[in-house]
C-alpha cells in the first residue's frame, strides 16, 4: 500500500534520494526532506520548482469541501484573489486573516475585516466568513474552530506559498505532525489529516518567487517578520531614495510636502538617502547599480500602500509625484488600498 509522507504529503519512496519522499526505510512516517526540515532546519533541501502550479490547481478541483484561503496581511497579494475568481468561484469558502499578532497594534480585527471586505466587493467571490488569527493567541485558533464547526465535509485550506496553513492545521489540531519552516514551498503534495471524525486538507501553497527565496535561511531572518511591525515615517519635501538591499531602490518625488512610512522588520537592512544614493550603493552593495528593471507609478495619493512580497509595505500620506522602483523582481511589488 503507498504511504505518503505525514510532514509534507509527497509519496514515500526508496528509490532515488534526489526525488521527494525518499526514505531509507519505508516503514518510516516522514521523509529524508521533512526530517531534515524538522530537526536541522536544513533549508538547502527545498527547491522552488518541486511544485507545479497548474497541477495543484487540477488536484484542487477534484477535492471535495469548503475552501480555507489564507490570506497573510504582511504580504497581501491581490493575484490571490485574482486566482480564487478564476478558478473557484463556484466554491464554498472561509477566509482567514493569518499572522494577526505581526501587524501594527493600530490595525484592529474589526478593520481588518473591513478591508477584506471591501477588496471583496467588486470580485465574485462569495466568502460565508472571516476570521482573523493568530498562532499566538488561543482564542483566536478557538474561534477559528467555532467558525470551521459550522460547516460540514472537508475543509482544504489553500493561500500563497509561506501564509501558514500547515502551522494553522497544526495549531487546529492540537499538533506538530505537518512539516513547516520560515521559507515557502514546504508542502509538495495535498496533504490529508484527520480531525474530529472529518478530513482537513494540507496543500502547497501557490507559488511566488519571493524576495526571500534568494537568501539562506540565516540571512532570511533578518528579512522575515518574526516581531510585530514598527513603523519607520519620514517627512520629505524634495526626492528621496530609501535601500532595502539588496533587493530594491525606491526613489520618491513628492507633489508637496507628504510622508512616508515603511511597515519592514526591525532587522531588515534599510537605508535612506538624498542626493548621494548612488554613491552610497556603489560603496556598500555595488551589485544594486546594476539593477536595469525599473517599475514608475505616477500621481499616487495617500490611498495607496507599496508592497514588497516577503518583506513588507510602504505607505504614503499626501502627493507623490512618482514613485520609481528598481528591482530584479518587478512581479513582487504590487499596489493596494491602503490599510492603515
Amino acid at each position: 500500500m503507498n504511504k505518503n509522507c505525514q510532514g509534507c504529503g509527497a509519496p514515500l519512496q526508496n528509490t532515488d534520494i534526489n526525488k521527494i519522499g525518499y526514505v531509507v526505510d519505508l516503514n518510516h512516517e516522514i521523509c529524508r526532506r521533512c526530517f531534515r526540515l524538522k530537526h536541522y532546519g536544513d533549508a538547502s533541501v527545498i527547491k522552488k520548482d518541486e511544485v507545479i502550479l497548474k497541477d495543484l490547481l487540477s488536484e484542487l478541483k477534484n477535492v471535495e469541501g469548503t475552501l480555507v484561503l489564507l490570506i497573510d496581511l504582511l504580504n497581501y497579494d491581490v493575484r490571490i484573489l485574482d486566482m480564487m475568481e478564476t478558478h473557484f468561484k463556484d466554491r464554498p469558502l472561509i477566509l482567514c486573516i493569518t499572522k494577526s499578532d505581526l501587524l501594527p497594534e493600530t490595525l484592529s480585527r474589526e478593520k481588518i475585516k473591513r478591508m477584506v471586505n471591501f477588496s471583496l466587493a467588486s470580485r465574485k467571490i462569495d466568502h460565508l466568513m472571516v476570521a482573523v488569527t493568530s498562532l499566538k493567541s488561543k482564542p483566536s485558533i478557538e474561534n477559528l474552530k467555532r467558525m470551521l464547526s459550522r460547516t460540514r465535509g472537508n475543509l482544504i485550506f489553500i493561500g500563497m506559498a509561506n501564509a501558514g496553513k500547515s502551522s494553522l492545521i497544526n495549531a487546529i489540531t492540537d499538533s506538530n505532525a505537518l512539516t513547516v519552516s520560515a521559507f515557502p514551498h514546504t508542502t509538495l503534495k495535498i496533504n490529508k489529516v484527520d480531525f474530529e471524525g472529518r478530513n482537513l486538507y494540507d496543500t502547497p501553497g501557490f507559488k511566488l518567487q519571493g524576495y526571500l527565496e534568494k537568501l539562506s535561511l540565516k540571512d532570511a531572518s533578518d528579512y522575515a517578520v518574526l516581531k510585530p511591525l514598527k513603523a519607520k515615517t519620514y517627512q520629505i519635501s524634495e526626492t528621496q531614495t530609501y535601500i532595502i538591499a539588496p533587493f530594491i531602490v525606491l526613489t520618491i518625488t513628492p507633489s508637496e510636502a507628504m510622508s512616508v512610512t515603511f511597515y519592514l522588520s526591525q532587522t531588515c537592512p534599510f537605508h535612506r538617502s538624498g542626493k548621494h544614493a548612488t554613491e552610497y550603493l556603489e560603496k556598500h552593495h555595488p551589485e544594486m547599480v546594476k539593477m536595469k528593471s525599473e517599475i514608475r507609478y505616477n500621481k499616487l495619493d495617500e490611498s495607496t500602500d507599496v508592497v514588497f512580497s516577503g518583506l513588507g509595505w510602504m505607505s504614503i500620506k499626501g502627493k507623490a509625484e512618482s514613485i520609481v522602483i528598481q528591482t530584479e523582481l518587478k512581479s513582487e511589488i504590487t499596489l493596494r488600498k491602503a490599510l492603515l
